[in-house]
């Protein structure tokens, strides 16, 4: 999949560390019907043909540094099955700063 070229080309993502954990496991698990882009602190995962509202609902998935990647994993498969767009954080620092600051 060209994701990780597309994304982590001179991007905030490329200076922490363009082969991070959490984009891997993803990568593993999504295929080339989704479109990848990063926004802030985030890589948004959308299904093709799904169009992005203006407003809608999000739910908020939470996680310890422990479980963090077994709860990526097991959202991102369930995501993918019901073809639901979908964000996470860029890379294992962001999450470690996020989920220690709490």
């Amino acid at each position: 999949m060209s994701r990780t070229k597309s994304i982590y080309n001179e991007t905030l993502a490329s200076k922490y560390n363009n082969k991070d954990i959490l984009s891997k496991s993803v990568d593993k698990i999504l295929d080339d019907q989704w479109n990848f882009y990063e926004k802030d602190i985030f890589i948004n995962c959308n299904f093709s043909v799904n169009e992005i509202p203006d407003q809608g609902w999000k739910i908020h998935v939470s996680c310890t540094l422990k479980n963090a990647l077994d709860i990526l994993n097991i959202v991102t498969e369930t995501l993918k099955k019901e073809k639901v767009n979908f964000k996470y954080l860029i890379c294992q620092i962001k999450l470690d700063k996020t989920v220690s600051s709490k």
